[in-house]
């Protein structure tokens, strides 16, 4: 029972970080609570098998996250969702010399 819980914490920490990159770019919500919900992975880990289950959970953890990561940049997953559109608009040029 002790695994499955680490698993399914680590798993959603993975999630988090992996909604961080690729849906909400910059230090959000997502990346605070993945970092957070890791240490709790880890920390679970330690109290449940010791270091070294933690340090296996650890390895376990970032080599999935290292999967993962790489396998939604070469399917392109999501793309659909990443704004593609170039905005060639400029602001106007104005005569600022007459102004009194």
């Amino acid at each position: 029972m002790d695994f499955l819980i680490i698993v399914l914490i680590l798993l959603l920490a993975i999630i988090l970080f992996l909604a961080e990159i690729f849906i909400l770019p910059g230090i959000s919500v997502a990346g605070i609570t993945g970092v957070a919900v890791s240490i709790a992975g880890m920390a679970y880990a330690y109290y449940a098998f010791g270091l070294t289950g933690m340090i296996v959970a650890l390895i376990s953890g970032i080599v999935i996250f290292i999967t993962l990561f790489y396998f939604c940049l070469k399917s392109k997953v999501f793309d659909k969702l990443a704004l593609k559109k170039e905005i060639k608009a400029t602001v106007a040029d104005k005569n600022l010399h007459n102004i009194h």
